[in-house]
């Protein structure tokens, strides 16, 4: 018997081409084998796509005696495309059998995402229907986030130039490409009418991931105060450092100091909404300043996988 007391197979999937990164909308081509390893009276023999989200959340508790507070995953599936292979029948024990199998990406599907608090996780699962503990495989793949997704709004507002105000000054900072790629290289500009201490100066990538939640807190106070124990939920939220590196001199442009950077953005970062939270990014420039808060120059940026 496999895992779990469910019948040995011997199982195969082999994706067409060796593709493991498919957009929205696309399809998913794979061959998938399987050889039981003693007979299975099936029901029938499936394949589907299969998305997750998994998200974090904090929950509070409320009694007469005070509160406390945790934290939790959920999970929800955000995507499914079912395929029947085989009907009804018996399967001869060490006898392989397989075949080809399309499955449509939704054209809405959330992109493969990967942080502390918030992931979303796309699989070709095939299982044998045998009425009790099914013989199953899984076999991750990753979905795209083109720049066709994007929000045209949010689209052209982080575009290749984004004019800001620092210090009471006019700044620009420059990323390029809008979007940015992932597992792609990036480069950029800082245009500031006053110079900069090059030495204490650093720009930053950064992801912020956040979920949301749900229940509210003035209700579990009232139901606390009133004898009954109750529970709120709320989101939590996380920021990770994509890339650290130094700002260059890049001489005058008119009136204009310019800085250059240049960096790499890692593999499998995306920024978009999601059904329990989102992804946002930022450019952020870094001056350290003695005995004071460090200053930030910090733009939006958006960020895509296809």
């Amino acid at each position: 018997m496999g895992i779990l007391g469910a019948p040995d197979v011997d199982w195969g999937i082999a994706v067409d081409g060796g593709q493991a990164l498919f957009v929205p909308g696309g399809t998913v081509r794979a061959t998938i084998s399987l050889r039981p390893r003693q007979n299975l009276d099936a029901r029938r023999v499936m394949a589907a796509l299969v998305g997750t989200e998994e998200y974090q959340y904090s929950e509070r508790e409320y009694d007469d005696e005070g509160s406390s507070s945790s934290t939790s995953w959920g999970s929800s599936e955000v995507g499914r495309q079912e395929v029947q292979l085989m009907g009804p029948g018996t399967i001869i024990g060490g006898v392989p059998i397989g075949g080809p199998v399309e499955l449509a990406v939704p054209p809405a599907a959330s992109p493969s995402f990967e942080s502390k608090v918030l992931r979303v996780r796309w699989e070709l699962v095939a299982w044998v229907d045998v009425g009790g503990r099914d013989p199953k495989l899984e076999q991750p793949i990753a979905v795209a986030l083109t720049a066709a997704q994007l929000d045209a709004s949010d689209a052209a507002s982080m575009g290749p130039q984004v004019q800001l105000v620092s210090g009471g000054q006019p700044v620009s900072l420059w990323a390029q490409p809008a979007p940015l790629r992932s597992g792609a290289p990036f480069s950029g500009a800082l245009d500031v009418m006053t110079a900069l201490p090059l030495a204490d100066a650093h720009a930053e990538l950064r992801l912020n991931a956040a979920t949301s939640g749900s229940g509210g807190l003035p209700v579990a106070t009232l139901l606390a105060i009133g004898g009954i124990s109750s529970t709120s939920r709320g989101g939590v939220s996380d920021s990770q450092v994509l890339w650290r590196g130094g700002l260059t001199d890049g001489g005058m442009v008119g009136e204009w100091h310019r800085y250059l950077f240049a960096g790499q953005v890692p593999p499998g970062a995306v920024t978009a909404v999601f059904p329990h939270g989102s992804a946002t990014a930022t450019l952020d420039i870094v001056i350290s300043r003695r005995l004071r808060p460090d200053a930030h120059i910090t733009r939006p940026v958006a960020i895509v996988s296809g």
